[in-house]
């Protein structure tokens, strides 16, 4: 058990004084260590509850409320004016180029589209990462170094003004919220790091512009009466599938699968070409006129893509272009009622 100071000093007191020591004084002296164990212990304790309790707002280094956290300045930039000179991309000419100095800070991006479609693309002087924020808090980002970085492309629906936020951070820097990349910027000092903005705005000419392609709409067979079907090898020969249909039109679909890439289906003397293999197990569908009650032969051969494409639906121009060419892949045509 350790004493105190104050704790010997009295018991040498004491000793001097009398001679002896008070019958009650080794009572007195526990109660009063006792009392002091539990005092330490106790703030002890409300030292450790602080100290958690300073960990749950993550921000900045004494742990003050966010609300009242002043913000880091906004980077300022420099316009290259030579950039609006240099060649188009994509179709868009060039409509500015802002250069900064420094890693760390947000700047704010403005411009004015000068067209349907605009790309905006980094550049970085060392290996970074680049995040953007839109004026509805969206975050997104990607890579950036001197000769390829990531381009955001966006659709210019109003044609007014177009203000966003973007920072350059370290390579291996990563966030996934606005939230977090606020936290960074306020809690790091700016570093020294040459990078742009290149803005292009016009009538974009690739379809990365344009987003994903729309799906294509397939004519439905479910729930369809199959009249008849036939299936081989992609060999380039002619086959043959008859039928009686009972209306007025037949649906058609072809899969190709496994190297099969090109079925030419002739009925009565019309010759039909489809590249089934972009459709793979979907198949390509078609309709085509008939006679009710009729019996109807449709002749049909499928070249692997090997192959590529024949010149002509003829039987002289498919037998040209499987010369050489092994067969390859499996084919299916089915004729349903309509």
């Amino acid at each position: 058990m350790s004493h105190d100071l104050k704790d010997l000093r009295e018991v040498m007191e004491s000793r001097s004084a009398a001679g002896s020591v008070a019958p009650d004084l080794h009572d007195r002296l526990r109660r009063r260590i006792g009392r002091g164990r539990r005092i330490r212990i106790g703030a002890g304790a409300a030292g450790a509850v602080l100290a958690a309790g300073a960990l749950v707002p993550a921000v900045g280094s004494l742990g003050e409320d966010p609300a009242t956290r002043e913000r880091a300045p906004v980077l300022s930039g420099v316009p290259n004016d030579a950039f609006t000179s240099s060649k188009p991309k994509y179709g868009m000419r060039p409509l500015s180029e802002i250069q900064y100095s420094s890693i760390g800070r947000k700047a704010e991006v403005t411009y004015t589209p000068t067209g349907p479609h605009t790309m905006i693309e980094y550049r970085c002087e060392t290996p970074s990462r680049v995040y953007a924020v839109s004026s509805k808090g969206t975050l997104s980002g990607g890579g950036c170094d001197k000769n390829d970085s990531v381009e955001s492309y966006r659709r210019n629906r109003d044609g007014g003004a177009v203000t966003y936020q973007a920072v350059v951070v370290p390579r291996d820097v990563e966030v996934r919220s606005v939230a977090e990349l606020d936290r960074y910027v306020d809690s790091h000092s700016p570093a020294p790091g040459r990078w742009s903005v290149r803005i292009y705005s016009g009538k974009c000419d690739i379809q990365t512009c344009y987003g994903p392609p729309e799906p294509v709409k397939r004519l439905p067979v479910q729930g369809l009466e199959r009249l008849a079907q036939g299936k081989g090898v992609a060999d380039g020969r002619a086959r043959t599938v008859s039928f009686v249909p009972t209306g007025e039109t037949v649906r058609l679909r072809v899969t190709c699968l496994d190297g099969a890439a090109v079925a030419v289906v002739e009925s009565g003397g019309r010759p039909t070409k489809a590249g089934c293999e972009a459709d793979e197990r979907l198949g390509h569908v078609w309709e085509q006129r008939v006679t009710p009650g009729e019996r109807t032969e449709l002749r049909v051969a499928v070249l692997p893509a090997e192959a590529g494409d024949p010149k002509s639906t003829e039987d002289a121009d498919i037998a040209k272009a499987m010369e050489g060419v092994e067969p390859d892949g499996t084919w299916k045509l089915e004729v349903f009622a309509r």
